[in-house]
């Protein structure tokens, strides 16, 4: 959006939403969402639109009145370059990112699963992410050891999300699992998240704290936090012992960050899926 062209191509855009908006004879809501960066040129063009009139003033003398079933949202991650003029004319909602979490960014995303995951496959991953994701992101932020690039809780949680989506499309097609059990799909299901938990979660901290994230993952995969893990740690949260234990989970010898998932040995494997 500072690019100059950019700008021009926003307020063409702008104009033509404007007019529909403007022009549409229904009393459906209708909302135009500004979702970036605020740039100087183009929000003090807005000006007269945010004041009372709603008024959309163009360069080539056109005047478009703002229909009382259109809003607008602006969502800037900051107001850096927005004048004063600007800011008074909108209601400000400040959110730290912390504050919303990242529990409705789960809730989305498991509305938007392939139809072959049933509600119990998507009840399991839930539970995966609820049992497993608290804990170890609290380790990324308590744990005492350096990430090799700034993250936030909601961005590791959103990569383990898309690392599970790139392994759910093996068997998004229902012809490729028409001769699976629930309980193979389960299983596939778990390898899929253990996989993606340890290369989103686990991903930005330093060979040390990897060491460490290590050691925490297997813990909980078996015996659930300990007390003395949960003192080392510094961490704010317990951790029961899982209620049933993992069909695959990573082995005892080597660091989980050693293994990647094989989908080929759950299909022929005569002992089940392999990490």
């Amino acid at each position: 959006l500072f690019d100059l062209y950019l700008t021009s191509g926003l307020m063409v855009f702008l104009s033509v939403s404007y007019r529909n908006f403007a022009s549409s004879t229904t009393l459906d809501r209708k909302w135009l969402i500004f979702d970036g960066p605020v740039d100087a040129i183009w929000i003090e063009n807005m000006n007269t639109v945010l004041d009372d009139n709603k008024k959309l003033c163009l360069m080539s003398g056109e005047i478009i009145q703002l229909a009382n079933t259109t809003n607008l949202i602006f969502e800037p991650m900051d107001l850096a370059v927005a004048s004063p003029a600007t800011v008074s004319r909108c209601g400000m909602v400040y959110m730290e990112p912390h504050l919303l979490g990242w529990e409705p960014i789960l809730e989305s995303w498991l509305n938007t699963l392939p139809e072959t995951i049933t509600e119990e496959n998507k009840t399991l991953l839930k539970d995966l992410f609820m049992r497993y994701a608290p804990c170890l992101l609290n380790f990324v932020r308590k744990g005492g050891f350096s990430e090799n690039s700034p993250t936030s809780d909601a961005n590791l949680v959103n990569s383990c999300m898309n690392l599970v989506d790139c392994q759910l499309s093996a068997i998004a097609d229902p012809t490729q699992i028409a001769s699976a059990k629930p309980d193979q799909i389960a299983a596939w299901i778990e390898c899929y998240f253990l996989f993606a938990c340890t290369w989103s979660l686990g991903a930005s901290l330093d060979s040390k704290g990897r060491k460490h994230f290590n050691l925490l993952f297997k813990e909980l995969m078996t015996d659930g936090l300990s007390l003395e893990s949960k003192r080392r740690y510094k961490l704010l949260i317990m951790v029961d012992a899982p209620a049933k234990p993992l069909v695959t989970p990573f082995p005892d010898d080597g660091s989980v960050f050693e293994y990647q998932f094989i989908s080929e040995a759950m299909a022929v494997g005569k002992n089940g899926p392999k990490l």
